[in-house]
């Protein structure tokens, strides 16, 4: 028996300027089917034009959504809260009954550090996104 609703997935870093918005735009490009995914940063800052520029190289556009000031509303709209950096994990307010919280750190690059970095952050945190569909498409499933 498949499940009635997409899984609803947020996640949350320091600023909400380069991890969470990289693995919010994998989930929704590559996992549309199974979750929904938003993200937010504890103190919301501009986004760094080199991740818009490594996610382009990876064929999905973040667009010019600002970056979104975590609240606890939308920590009651998670049934996953995902904290990718340790402001975020020491930071985030308590999920709702019966969700679930997970802390996959990733740190972010320096600043200046180039496109490298956030190509290689970008790398790591795919894997991770497409681990995280498998594993819910694999729940998913209706059982023969």
């Amino acid at each position: 028996m498949g499940y009635k609703r997409r899984a609803r997935i947020l996640f949350v870093c320091r600023d909400d300027g380069a991890s969470s918005r990289m693995a919010e735009a994998f989930a929704n490009a590559l996992g549309a089917d199974v979750m929904e995914a938003r993200s937010a940063g504890i103190a919301p800052t501009i986004l760094d034009p080199s991740v818009i520029s490594c996610m382009a190289e990876a064929g999905i556009e973040l667009g010019d959504r600002p970056a979104t000031a975590l609240d606890p509303e939308l920590v009651a709209w998670a049934d996953l809260v995902i904290t990718l950096d340790e402001t975020a994990e020491r930071n985030c307010p308590p999920s709702r009954p019966g969700a679930q919280r997970r802390f996959f750190p990733f740190p972010a690059p320096d600043a200046g550090a180039g496109a490298q970095a956030y190509s290689e952050l970008r790398d790591r945190i795919r894997a991770r996104v497409e681990g995280m569909i498998g594993g819910l498409r694999m729940m998913a499933r209706d059982p023969a």
